[in-house]
Order: C-alpha cells, then sequence, then structure tokens
C-alpha cells in the first residue's frame, strides 16, 4: 500500500501517490449570475404553472394549436433546465483533475454525477496558465457567465487547445501548473527508461 498526501489550498484538495495526482477544483462562483438565475428561475416557474393552467383550461380544438403548445412546454422545460444545470454546476460542481503514468483525465460532476475527457499523456504538449480572456463574440466564451467552459489552466493536444480550472484564481492556476508538470516531466523521465 502506497501513502497518499491530502493538501488543501483554499477549496483545492490535492492527493498524491506514486502512481497518481489528483486535483480537485472548485467550479467558477459566479455569485451575481447566480442570483439572477435563481430568480428568474423562480419567476419563469410561477408564470409557467399560471399560463400552463390557463392555457390548457381553455384550449381550442385542433391538431396544430396541440403541436405548437407542445413545443412551447417543451421548450420551457428546455430553458429550465439548462438554467438550473447552470445554478447547481455553481454551487455543487467541481472539476477532478487526475494525472497517471498514461493519461490526464479532466472529470466535471455535480455530487459525483458527471463525465469524463480522457487525454493520452504523450499527446500533451506545452502545459500553461493563461489569463481566461473573455471576448463576447467568440461561440466558445459564450457560456462563460454560466460558469461553463474555459479555465486558466490550458495545454495542446494534438489539434485542439484545452482548458480547465475555472473557478480558480492565476497564483492556484500557477501551483498547480508546476505541480502537473513536475508529474508529466519526471513520468517522460520514467517512460523513457
Amino acid at each position: 500500500m502506497t501513502a497518499s498526501t491530502v493538501q488543501p489550498l483554499r477549496a483545492l484538495i490535492v492527493e498524491e501517490s506514486p502512481e497518481r495526482l489528483s486535483i480537485s477544483l472548485p467550479a467558477p462562483r459566479r455569485y451575481g449570475t447566480l442570483l439572477l438565475l435563481t430568480c428568474g428561475l423562480a419567476a419563469w416557474a410561477a408564470i409557467f404553472v399560471f399560463s400552463a393552467g390557463a392555457i390548457w383550461a381553455n384550449i381550442p380544438g385542433g391538431f396544430m394549436t396541440g403541436v405548437i403548445l407542445f413545443l412551447w412546454f417543451f421548450g420551457c422545460l428546455l430553458a429550465a433546465a439548462v438554467a438550473l444545470s447552470a445554478i447547481l454546476w455553481m454551487t455543487l460542481g467541481r472539476e477532478i483533475v487526475s494525472l497517471d503514468d498514461s493519461n490526464l483525465t479532466l472529470r466535471r460532476e455535480i455530487k459525483g454525477c458527471g463525465s469524463n475527457q480522457v487525454y493520452k499523456r504523450r499527446h500533451m504538449e506545452n502545459l500553461r496558465v493563461t489569463s481566461d480572456p473573455f471576448n463576447l463574440y467568440e461561440f466558445a466564451t459564450s457560456l462563460r457567465p454560466l460558469g461553463i467552459g474555459g479555465g486558466k489552466l490550458i495545454f495542446d493536444y494534438l489539434s485542439q487547445n484545452c482548458q480547465f480550472g475555472a473557478g480558480i484564481s492565476i497564483d492556484e492556476a500557477q501551483h498547480i501548473c508546476d505541480r502537473l508538470r513536475h508529474r508529466l516531466d519526471g513520468g517522460a523521465a520514467k517512460q523513457g527508461e
């Protein structure tokens, strides 16, 4: 059995063992957006319940009316699901970065439910810290006010740039970048032996 060390940094949790480095990062907490989304979702729910009740009570006949009402109902539910998922991500979300001998795994999760992105270590290049600039006119940055996408840590993987760590400061990003680089350099030396 190997010994592992756990070091908390603000809301970061770092677990290191000889086999793996695992870092748990908080999701970005944008309190203004969170407040607006919560108030908007509450107002939307009230309006939706009252208007849906009034529409269903006075529904005229016809197939097209039913299709339009179904599409309206589905669109409202989809909008609510997006807002609710953004609220949950900003309040309960974590990014978990795991680096082992062959892969870097980025997991974005909300209380244990999430998805993994696995990157082969041999294809990773140029791990660095960026200021995470926001550009209103690029689609890739348009969801950042909702806490989705971006990050202060970036690396090149094959022909794409991958970012993570949107909820941490530049100093924390630099500390994490140094730890990951040290582990990547050590692993490259180990693989070369």
